[in-house]
């Protein structure tokens, strides 16, 4: 485990696959005094809910589910949702990224909320996170790395056929951003633009100009979460001379403004 300025990151190796992590954006015990109802647009990020009493409706379009106590639920990042909270409830919340070697979110692939009675692993992981959600020796992102894993999907994983792109890939996400394109990698591992294209689509599956560009944008979610630096400084650190640019960047890759995101990470309406 290994916690830096950006965030809390969980790393989980994987060998056949390169290094995955996990990257918790917020968390927190939220109590609702009334009904209340709330509008998340997607994509943004993986939520996890634990009920201590209470519940919920989830709405995604014309589906209608109960989150009831009992069971943790997960709902993957790229869904859209409404839900209404029931006067007197209580529950954890944790809003995370699971990422795979390529930087990808593993749970958007999953499309649907999945609950599970998780039995004494969920009960472990809210007496350790605390009532308050700050827990007292913060030993609870353990239990919440375990508590994930338990919904990954069977084939997360982007598959990476051979080792030429490992070095790539990690040059990539230690400076996610700064003005980092194909041109410049290009010439990094001594290929045209096109070559060096073609080569990562065929291995990967994606482009490689798309990929730089998530990863820009994910890097841009982690200093966001951090919310001590102004958008513009977060836009600079990206490569971005113009701020409004970067906020049209980031809204088209992520689904909501800089700001809108932020407040999504502290449970806020965004109606």
């Amino acid at each position: 485990m290994h916690r830096d300025d950006s965030g809390l990151f969980l790393w989980r190796p994987d060998t056949s696959s390169g290094e995955q992590r996990v990257l918790v954006l917020a968390s927190g015990v939220y109590p609702v005094a009334e009904d209340i109802s709330y509008q998340h647009p997607g994509p943004a990020f993986t939520r996890i809910f634990h009920f201590i009493r209470g519940s919920a409706e989830l709405c995604l379009g014309r589906r209608r589910l109960a989150l009831n106590p009992g069971r943790t639920w997960l709902l993957p990042s790229g869904r859209s949702f409404a839900v209404r909270y029931a006067a007197g409830s209580r529950f954890h919340y944790f809003h995370l990224r699971w990422l795979d070697a390529l930087s990808q979110d593993v749970f958007s692939t999953l499309g649907e909320p999945d609950g599970r009675d998780l039995g004494p692993l969920a009960e472990l992981l809210c007496a350790a996170h605390g009532n308050d959600g700050e827990g007292a020796s913060r030993n609870w992102q353990p239990l919440l790395l375990a508590v994930a894993a338990c919904f990954q999907p069977e084939r997360a994983v982007t598959a990476i056929r051979g080792e030429r792109h490992r070095e790539l890939i990690a040059h990539v996400l230690r400076h996610a951003g700064n003005g980092q394109n194909v041109a410049a990698l290009a010439r990094r591992e001594g290929l045209s633009p096109a070559a060096l294209s073609k080569r990562f689509q065929r291995d990967t599956g994606m482009g490689l100009k798309r990929w730089l560009l998530q990863t820009a944008m994910e890097r841009a979610r982690e200093l966001l979460a951090d919310g001590a630096l102004p958008v513009q400084t977060v836009a600079e650190r990206l490569g971005y001379a113009d701020p409004f640019h970067f906020q049209r960047v980031f809204k088209q890759v992520v689904g909501m403004t800089p700001s809108a995101f932020r407040r999504s990470l502290r449970m806020e309406n965004l109606d």
